[in-house]
C-alpha cells in the first residue's frame, strides 16, 4: 500500500467520523427540546388531573358504621 493510498484511507476515515459528529450535534438540540416539551406536557396533565374537581377522591380514613345499639 502506497503512502498516498494510506493517506486517502485515513482522510476518508476522518471525514466519516466528522460527518457522524456533525449529525450528532445537529440532532442534539432538537432532541432536547422535544424531550423537554414532552416532559412539560406530561407534568401539566398530571397536575390538571390531580386538581380536577369532578373526579371522586377516596377518603383517607375509611368510614366505619356507627353501632347505635346500646348494650
Amino acid at each position: 500500500m502506497s503512502v498516498t493510498s494510506r493517506a486517502r484511507a485515513v482522510t476518508r476515515t476522518g471525514v466519516k467520523v466528522q460527518r457522524r459528529i456533525v449529525i450528532a450535534q445537529a440532532l442534539f438540540w432538537p432532541t432536547m427540546i422535544l424531550t423537554g416539551a414532552a416532559l412539560g406536557t406530561a407534568a401539566v396533565i398530571v397536575v390538571r388531573r390531580r386538581r380536577a374537581p369532578g373526579l371522586p377522591h377516596p377518603d383517607p380514613v375509611p368510614v366505619r358504621p356507627v353501632d347505635t345499639a346500646a348494650g
